[in-house]
């Protein structure tokens, strides 16, 4: 979408389908899941329509876009450049939809683990582009290989705390072993309802264990048999219990759908949300 066609948006955005939710129950879309993948991965930076995905989403209902940035570096990504993070200040001033959070899924391939120094410098440099929330996801191919590995890496992010940003682990590890090692460490976890239910924990017990601790929530739904995301409600994620789990720990923070995009991507959008908003 070309600059020019979002310029005076704010004068004629349509209304949206249901109302905003309140603060303390927003509800946010991953960046990416409201277009077509153009590369037909499910987790694909929307090249040349992200602009386009903060109208899709104010005429969702969306509170909010989580920003990504990818594994491989991508220079046309608008969080690398100051000009890419004004224009996404404008779109937010412009449709309402927030873009406080980003997901630095960059850390797959650069990771703290292996390479602490370029780890180090490239969250630094994050740090500094004016978000409210970095998510560090330690999974995938940046799954530390030992609990030491993990502690380690853990260690160096909590160094940067402390800088007004939020840091936010994402872990495969089982909640008792996470809370272990972030035990006194100023940093928040970032809980995935799909991903800890391909891997076979119990997300209800495990909300409970890490209770305060969780400080934002990634919402899809998986099967446990292949790991795939599916579309809401269609695999075994016990999302009525995570839900209650999380009320139960008093949770008051932001669930970003990070699910299926299924036939149609905005639709499917607008059909999680719905199914979010009854859940909350």
């Amino acid at each position: 979408m070309a600059a020019g066609r979002l310029a005076h948006i704010s004068n004629h955005l349509p209304a949206r389908r249901s109302p905003p939710r309140s603060s303390s129950c927003r509800v946010g879309i991953l960046q990416g899941r409201l277009t077509p993948p153009w590369n037909g991965e499910l987790q694909c930076f929307p090249r040349g329509r992200w602009e386009d995905e903060f109208l899709l989403a104010h005429e969702c209902g969306f509170d909010s876009i989580e920003l990504m940035v990818e594994a491989v570096h991508n220079p046309d990504n608008p969080v690398w450049s100051a000009s890419g993070r004004r224009r996404l200040l404008q779109l937010t001033t412009e449709t309402g939809v927030r873009a406080a959070t980003l997901c630095a899924d960059c850390f797959m391939s650069v990771t703290f683990a292996r390479e602490p120094d370029a780890s180090l410098e490239l969250l630094g440099r994050l740090l500094t582009y004016g978000f409210e929330r970095v998510v560090l996801p330690f999974i995938g191919p940046a799954i530390p290989s030992s609990l030491a590995d993990a502690e380690r890496a853990f260690a160096r992010v909590a160094t940067l705390a402390g800088r007004g940003v939020e840091l936010a682990i994402e872990s495969a590890l089982p909640a008792e072993s996470l809370a272990r090692l972030l035990e006194g460490a100023p940093l928040g976890v970032c809980y995935d309802t799909g991903n800890q239910t391909a891997m076979g924990y119990d997300i209800v017990g495990e909300i409970h264990t890490l209770g305060p601790r969780i400080s934002h929530v990634h919402v899809k739904d998986k099967r446990r048999s292949d790991g795939q995301n599916v579309l809401l409600g269609t695999g075994d994620a016990d999302l009525a219990g995570a839900f209650a789990a999380l009320r139960a720990v008093g949770y008051k923070g932001e669930f970003t759908l990070e699910t299926n995009r299924g036939g149609d991507p905005v639709e499917t959008a607008r059909t999680h949300r719905e199914i979010v908003r009854g859940l909350l």
